[in-house]
């Protein structure tokens, strides 16, 4: 491994060479966000002519100063203000993307169309859009027309996605069989090439293993969410949270933990979310015990979320050693008796 790479040199001096550094120190690192798939980038990126509009009001010059305020300290806001916020910030991002005409920020819908006629920027690969993917779980029951919504607005984009890319590939493009090949990818990698001695192929084996279980994660979202049907009988649903749990016991230099960290680990909810929605856990639950007792398992390892009136509540006092000893008279008692 280089750790560092001498860019320049300075002229001769009396007592010999000296040696002058410029830039950076060169170096190399694990990489947690893998890079789209050469294959599956679109050339002609994805634009929908028409798309769910939203239902929700405008924002009015009264809620955007409300906003400005906010973001300066200058007014309190709460947790739902800002998951409000950041929801209309994402569907103008997404609708941004693939209006075919220019689309104006707060208003949920397209703008007035190009004068210049140029093309819409569209959307080459889901990864991104990828902060709606996370938002969308993380959306509670009380933002239910929120979620149906943005659910909506992501399936017909992953739709359009998987029609442009079949056109160019052999056949016709499935998430769910791109997921489950890379599953069973970094499960082979995982139990093969981990085992060698030496660090350095270790740290490679590592990230090839990282790259599938994150490629394999975000396509196994992806047929959910475009409802695709598949075999009832599979245990994929296993084999994402596997993924999950690898992918939280990485460190930032390559290493394997032997325990997940919690920080890195999705929430239990944003877990049950997905599941929820896949077939396969919702038909082998009610009638397989072994399965269901393997379901709670896994759902365990996930932490669970701290709701809002939780967090309120101020923690218990913590006694302290001086809190056991006898106060007032038995104390003074207490130190008489010590001394005679």
């Amino acid at each position: 491994m280089k750790l560092f790479e001498r860019k320049d040199q300075g002229p001769p001096a009396a007592g010999g060479w000296t040696e002058r550094i410029k830039g950076v120190v060169q170096g190399t690192s694990f990489r947690f966000e893998p890079p789209v798939p050469p294959a599956d980038r679109l050339e002609m990126p994805v634009v929908l002519p028409e798309f769910p509009r939203s239902p929700f009001p405008e924002q009015t010059l009264r809620s955007r100063l409300r906003r400005f305020m906010a973001g300066k300290t200058l007014d309190g806001h709460s947790r739902d203000q800002l998951l409000h916020w950041r929801f209309y910030d994402t569907v103008d991002r997404v609708l941004s993307l693939v209006s075919p005409v220019p689309h104006q920020p707060g208003s949920g819908g397209p703008g007035r169309p190009r004068p210049d006629g140029r093309p819409s920027p569209g959307i080459g690969h889901p990864y991104q859009i990828k902060p709606a993917f996370e938002l969308l779980a993380e959306l509670p029951e009380a933002f239910a027309a929120e979620r149906r919504y943005l659910d909506e607005l992501l399936s017909r984009v992953l739709i359009s996605y998987k029609v442009e890319i079949s056109k160019r590939s052999m056949g016709p493009l499935t998430f769910f069989s791109e997921a489950q090949e890379y599953f069973f990818s970094g499960y082979r990698i995982e139990k093969t090439m981990l085992r060698s001695p030496e660090l350095e192929a270790r740290i490679a084996a590592c990230q090839q293993i990282y790259d599938s279980y994150h490629h394999g994660v975000n396509y196994y979202i992806y047929a959910l969410l475009a409802r695709e049907t598949f075999d009832p009988n599979n245990n994929i649903f296993m084999h994402f949270c596997n993924a999950l749990y690898f992918k939280a016991r990485v460190e930032w230099d390559g290493k394997l933990l032997d325990r997940a960290s919690v920080k890195k680990l999705p929430g239990r909810t944003w877990v049950l979310f997905f599941a929820l929605r896949d077939r396969s856990v919702l038909k082998q639950f009610p009638k397989d015990a072994d399965y269901a007792k393997q379901f709670r398992e896994l759902l365990r390892a996930f932490p669970q979320e701290m709701t809002p009136a939780a967090a309120k509540q101020k923690p218990a006092a913590r006694s302290t050693r001086f809190d056991r000893l006898p106060k007032g008279g038995a104390r003074r008692q207490q130190d008489a008796a010590s001394r005679s």
